[in-house]
């Protein structure tokens, strides 16, 4: 009689272990996808697919005096207020105590850029994206903005050039020009580029007016997928 309890009892027990091996099992094939980054705070894409023409990367801001300016025309901070209303656009000043977001100071020092080639070639079309960092008591990005032109080949297609004109959605009246000599999207998964913006920037000459010099890498996808605003609609 006692040998056949031994018996039922290692039956249960058997039972139960797998049970429990089959729970394991089931939790085991659970897949956790990730999510792409609306906003530049976390860590990059990792792997490449291709194709892919997005070309990102955090930027340090090397002309205050220059980027200022940009962000001035683009209406991310400044000393005048813009206020579209029925009968055009009209103005109004403010005088910033303490740590006034509409005041450019703590807004110069870093951003994000982000540049989307159309097509794996040269000329195409090209989408230059700027979102702004604010740098003060507290730390948070600004509203970005993005602008279309062209992307030509320069130095005997080593390298790409874009020029965006004041046409192009870019107040003020100055060209924003982003260039890079050596490296085009085309052949490279890092692009060695500099931004100029401001005064006569057409040639090589101009370093006086780069504001960002900097190495962007290739991602998979967008970080920032569509601005809330063009710099021509956002008022500070």
């Amino acid at each position: 009689m006692k040998k056949k309890n031994f018996f039922n009892y290692k039956s249960v027990l058997f039972i139960i272990c797998l049970a429990l091996l089959n729970s394991c099992q089931k939790k085991e094939k659970i897949n956790v996808s990730g999510i792409t980054p609306k906003k530049p705070l976390a860590q990059p894409l990792g792997k490449i697919v291709s194709p892919s023409y997005v070309f990102a990367n955090y930027v340090t801001i090397v002309n205050n005096n220059v980027y200022e300016d940009l962000l001035s025309v683009c209406r991310r901070c400044g000393k005048k207020r813009i206020i579209e209303g029925p009968f055009g656009t009209t103005y109004q000043r403010f005088y910033s105590l303490g740590e006034n977001i509409k005041a450019c100071k703590n807004w110069l020092y870093e951003a994000f850029l982000q540049i989307e080639f159309e097509t794996k070639q040269l000329p195409t079309s090209v989408k230059v994206l700027i979102q702004p960092k604010y740098k003060g008591s507290r730390i948070f990005w600004g509203e970005a903005f993005e602008l279309k032109a062209l992307a030509s080949p320069i130095n005997e297609n080593e390298g790409f050039e874009i020029i965006i004109s004041p046409k192009d959605g870019l107040n003020g009246n100055y060209n924003l020009i982003v260039r890079s000599t050596y490296t085009n999207h085309v052949k490279n998964s890092n692009l060695n580029i500099h931004v100029m913006y401001g005064g006569q920037n057409f040639g090589y000459e101009s370093q006086g007016f780069v504001m960002i010099d900097a190495s962007l890498r290739q991602y998979a996808k967008r970080w920032v997928e569509t601005p809330n605003y063009t710099c021509q609609q956002y008022t500070n």
